[in-house]
């Protein structure tokens, strides 16, 4: 129970006692739906109660089935377990030893170098077979090509140097060709 306050003297200052007597009735009013909160609140807690009580009892449930489980399959007969007989192994194993890299690229490089002599060797087989019956025609009788040599001579020097690229490039060409088909021994 709660106690009354003791009214406030009123009488010293005119309309105290209305604001006082309003003062004090709104002290202890309880706000509106307070009630309702409180029997919500109260409801909840209950429930959760509830809740958890069923939790636990399904629980303990569960792990009893599960222990009946486990008895009934022999887990837990008093038998001892199978042990699996596993072999020795040496305490120091022995890794084997990485490949070199410097080995590798060797063996890469020569399996390219190989690979590319194989495909030159096919690619000029059919050249050199019809060059050897080439060889054995009889060879014509050449013609005076004084014409192209006489027009390359009668051009200016700078003209001429203007194209030594182009001629030096064409020459090592053609020796090279010559030289991998084996015509020329240099």
């Amino acid at each position: 129970m709660t106690p009354t306050p003791e009214p406030l003297p009123t009488d010293a200052v005119p309309g105290l006692s209305d604001y006082s007597v309003a003062q004090q009735r709104r002290r202890f009013a309880l706000p509106v739906g307070f009630a309702d909160r409180v029997t919500t609140g109260a409801l909840r807690q209950r429930r959760q109660g509830i809740l958890a009580k069923w939790t636990a009892g399904l629980s303990l449930a569960a792990s009893v089935l599960a222990a009946v489980g486990l008895f009934v399959s022999g887990t837990f007969d008093g038998r001892k377990p199978e042990v699996a007989i596993v072999p020795e192994r040496s305490v120091v194993a022995e890794r084997p030893t990485p490949p070199k890299v410097g080995d590798q690229l060797a063996e890469a490089g020569a399996a390219l170098e190989s690979l590319t002599r194989e495909t030159t060797e096919k690619a000029v087989a059919p050249t050199r077979a019809l060059l050897d019956s080439a060889a054995r025609l009889p060879a014509p009788t050449p013609e005076p090509a004084e014409a192209p040599t006489l027009a390359f001579a009668s051009l200016t020097s700078a003209a001429r140097t203007s194209l030594n690229p182009v001629t030096n490039t064409t020459r090592r060409a053609m020796t090279r060709f010559l030289k991998d088909v084996g015509l020329r021994a240099n």
